[in-house]
């Protein structure tokens, strides 16, 4: 599948997933990290991904100390007159029976995605582990994971924010949901009824959930509509700016978010209006916070924006580190911007970083097709059918260079002498 393939309203569940977990990290006593190295980091990751790819809950468990990082989540929230210790003992039961931290990593393998190691980032105070998953229909997410030393020498995940195309996990969901209600909550996890604004408050606690739900069901219009409900206040929250973003750029049926009232030929120029304004709204409150720049670069695919989408994606990559990955959606976007000698450029990159990506050879068998150099892409096909095998994407063979290739005497003399040559042929 490519790019080009698809309406840019949702090209970011191809490419990049909405980031919904912050990449900022919990502090880190000095002394639990000292002497952490970038090879350190490699070592570790390469443990964590053999462990989530081997669906080896045991080997995962040992990796995380899962008890820190919940600690960390709750961090700073007042509690009110509620048990604060009660009730993050009650939650850490649930959340740690399930495994939420790592369980969705694991699960995602198990349906044929993978999971890899992007890049690491030690220094004298902490060292982060930035995870790439790859779901079973190509769409990326992302884990910032902290790395601290333990007193055996043995490394333990202390920290981690995931970025995910699910939607917000289990402790961000809950995380945001005490942040805002839970000092107002009675004994039976009600807001109390002499609470101040208490009838604001049980309605902005009933439409956030209502955000939360729609969003896992994918009714990304509901999400609009409900995000349109909240109170101002809320509405500035980062996880529900993030997901109505998010959704906003992938309504099919009604450009317009629910709420905003349109005249028919305005939709779309409204509807683009409501996303600049919320994407410049969302960089003023959380400048540290590069999720953002995920549905940024949707939205600039959506408007053909291509320089700005571009340079959402190298925004992202200053948060994360350097990951050869987004040279694979880099080139898809030059591609688009009918710049294919700057798509042929960070598509090689890509290939070369990436000999065991199908993606990568994708992207660059089709900017060599894109450029008429039939020769390159007979070359990547050898390379794609050696690592491979089977066919390519439908979206890929559907496209009109595409098929003016596949009929094209190189192609058909390759064809006539591959020795592997049986119906999955592309």
């Amino acid at each position: 599948m490519r790019l080009s393939e698809l309406s840019p309203i949702v090209v970011l569940t191809f490419s990049l997933c909405l980031g919904v977990g912050s990449v900022a990290t919990a502090n880190v006593p000095a002394e639990t990290n000292l002497g952490l190295t970038e090879t350190d980091c490699q070592e570790f990751a390469e443990r964590l991904t053999r462990a989530v790819e081997k669906g080896d809950v045991g080997a995962c468990s040992e990796l995380f100390d899962e008890n820190g990082i919940i600690d960390s989540f709750f961090e700073g929230i007042d509690f009110g007159p509620n048990n604060r210790e009660q009730m993050i003992a009650k939650w850490k039961q649930g959340f740690l029976a399930n495994h939420v931290l790592f369980q969705p990593l694991v699960t995602n393998c198990a349906l044929g995605g993978s999971f890899r190691f992007a890049a690491a980032r030690p220094n004298s105070t902490k060292g982060q582990l930035v995870m790439r998953s790859l779901s079973p229909q190509g769409a990326a997410g992302y884990q910032v994971l902290t790395l601290a030393r333990r007193g055996d020498g043995k490394f333990v995940i202390n920290d981690a924010h995931s970025m995910s195309s699910a939607g917000p996990s289990t402790l961000e969901i809950v995380r945001a949901t005490v942040s805002h209600f839970t000092r107002f909550d009675g004994p039976d996890g009600k807001i109390r009824p002499d609470a101040p604004n208490a009838e604001k408050l049980v309605m902005d606690k009933r439409v956030l959930s209502g955000i939360f739900q729609s969003y896992a069901k994918q009714d990304y219009s509901s999400v609009c509509y409900y995000y349109t409900r909240l109170s101002p206040e809320l509405q500035n929250d980062r996880l529900a700016m993030l997901l109505m973003l998010n959704a906003a750029v992938q309504i099919k049926s009604n450009p317009v978010p629910p709420g905003i009232p349109v005249k028919p030929e305005e939709m779309e120029a409204k509807r683009n209006d409501f996303i600049k304004s919320k994407i410049e709204q969302y960089r003023a409150t959380y400048p540290d916070d590069s999720a953002i720049e995920l549905a940024a670069t949707s939205f600039y695919l959506n408007t053909r924006q291509y320089a700005a989408a571009i340079s959402s994606v190298d925004s992202f990559e200053k948060s994360i580190g350097n990951d050869p990955y987004l040279n694979v959606l880099r080139a898809q976007i030059y591609l688009l911007d009918d710049n294919v000698k700057r798509a042929a450029a960070t598509a090689d990159d890509a290939l070369e970083k990436l000999p065991d990506m199908s993606a990568a050879y994708e992207v660059a068998l089709d900017v060599a097709v894109r450029a008429g150099n039939n020769d390159r892409a007979i070359t990547i096909l050898d390379q794609m059918r050696g690592r491979f095998g089977g066919e390519l994407s439908d979206g890929l063979k559907s496209d009109p260079k595409m098929k003016e290739f596949l009929g094209s005497p190189e192609y058909l003399e390759w064809k006539s002498k591959s020795k592997s040559v049986n119906k999955t042929d592309p």
